[in-house]
């Protein structure tokens, strides 16, 4: 993917360097990560059918989610 882009700009090249006790995901990302995970619950429960399907039915055994 590198190799399709095109140089970095100036001003990327003088930001200053992220700090190794800096946390890996941001307070935004974290939000980002909150809002997908109700987004996708709300989804579940909206796209059930009534009495038909129970969307905790083997929770734990889904892999993707964990």
């Amino acid at each position: 993917m590198a190799a399709i882009t095109g140089p970095p700009g100036e001003k990327l090249m003088n930001k200053s360097q992220v700090q190794k006790t800096e946390p890996l995901i941001t307070k935004a990302m974290r939000t980002n990560i909150m809002a997908q995970v109700a987004y996708q619950v709300f989804n579940q429960f909206n796209s059930r059918e009534i009495e038909k399907l129970n969307v905790f039915k083997n929770i734990h055994q889904n892999y993707i989610d964990c």
